[in-house]
């Protein structure tokens, strides 16, 4: 029926390293939150930008390798999001989507008649109050 299989997991088993190592990341956290109230930065911005993007892209391919049973996979431990779409050697479309997060990008998955469309919820509501607009100027 041309219906694609979809897997849909948070995404922190993926995760290598320390992350997995609740103590270790609690006492990080809090010498993390010290250091942004005294030197007034934003450490997380700075450390999220430290992975190269071969080293997600390596991280995605492992992903889908381990998921090979789906057509789509869905996650969103990691916040950025991202959609990888290509073609395996079966001539399968295969799609991994990262929906990002709610707090600094907005952003969600929507899937319509197999179609998957990542959105920004900001951009949603701009978009509709604009389009709301051009209505009234009309009438």
């Amino acid at each position: 029926d041309g219906k694609r299989k979809y897997r849909v997991e948070h995404g922190d088993k993926y995760e290598g390293g320390i992350v997995h190592r609740r103590f270790l990341m609690n006492i990080i956290s809090v010498v993390q939150d010290y250091f942004e109230r005294w030197l007034n930065i934003d450490l997380h911005y700075w450390l999220r930008k430290l992975p190269t993007r071969k080293r997600r892209l390596i991280r995605i391919w492992d992903i889908i390798t381990w998921n090979d049973d789906a057509d789509v996979f869905i996650m969103g431990h990691i916040h950025t999001p991202e959609v990888l779409i290509w073609v395996n050697e079966q001539e399968v479309i295969k799609t991994y989507v990262n929906t990002g997060d709610w707090v600094e990008h907005q952003t969600y998955v929507v899937i319509e008649d197999d179609t998957i469309r990542l959105k920004n919820w900001q951009l949603e509501v701009e978009r509709k109050n604009s389009l709301s607009e051009g209505d009234s100027e009309s009438d």
